[in-house]
């Protein structure tokens, strides 16, 4: 019986190699989308987070902001522009309200950054300021996750 049993166990990890093996590597990494395949087909990626690569350029620091929820000051929020060759999308990185500026990761002007967004294609929105049933006309992409190079 014991034999039965570490014979099974053995097949099990020999399977389980070959299964994993066998799984392409685009599945288990994330697949980079392409700027201009967002800027054609917005609505295909509205409310999803991708992973894009490019050239971060125009930096632009946004003033401290109060957050009335929490009660904190939020510094450090800024946005940049990504080029990958296909197109351009303005990047909105938030603060993290009640921590230091250091906590955010920053860009530099030429750098290749790859950055995880969020992505709202244009249409009617509530909420985040605006009022209620108000068109918004551009595509909106904040900042989940970046990763300097």
């Amino acid at each position: 019986m014991d034999l039965l049993r570490g014979h099974a166990a053995g097949v099990c990890k020999v399977v389980a190699v070959v299964v994993l093996c066998a799984i392409p590597s685009g599945v288990i990494a994330a697949d980079q989308v392409r700027i201009g395949a967002v800027l054609a087909q917005p609505a295909s990626y509205h409310l999803r987070t991708v992973h894009m690569r490019g050239v971060a350029s125009q930096i632009h620091r946004i003033e401290q902001s109060s957050n009335y929820k929490y009660g904190g000051i939020c510094k450090g929020a800024y946005t940049f522009t990504l080029d990958d060759s296909t197109g351009v999308l303005p990047i909105e990185v938030h603060s993290l309200c009640g921590r230091t500026e250091d906590a955010i990761p920053r860009v530099k002007d030429g750098q290749t950054v790859s950055v995880d967004v969020r992505i709202e294609a244009p249409g009617y929105y509530t909420g985040q300021g605006r009022p209620l049933g108000e068109w918004v006309n551009s595509i909106r992409t904040i900042a989940v996750k970046i990763y300097p190079e």
